[in-house]
């Protein structure tokens, strides 16, 4: 595997930081704890997914967020 140049490596880091909060927020709608500023709260759960498989994680399990879940990814992709 190649190394990152240092504009990937920064491109990488700015898309994990803009959909960090909307990751832990999905996650908390389909029943799963997390801790926003911890960036270990996801990682190595079943919960460490990307935007689209947590809105089906939250279709699945807390159907009645469902909605909320929706609001939250299209203001994200606004």
């Amino acid at each position: 595997m190649d190394n990152l140049t240092e504009s990937q490596y920064q491109a990488l880091l700015k898309k994990i930081n803009k959909e960090w909060p909307i990751r832990c927020k999905l996650a908390e709608l389909a029943g799963f704890k997390t801790n926003p500023k911890n960036v270990r709260a996801l990682m190595d759960t079943e919960f460490d997914l990307n935007i689209r498989d947590l809105y089906l994680e939250v279709l699945f399990r807390k159907s009645e967020n469902a909605e909320t879940a929706l609001e939250l990814i299209r203001d994200h992709y606004k």
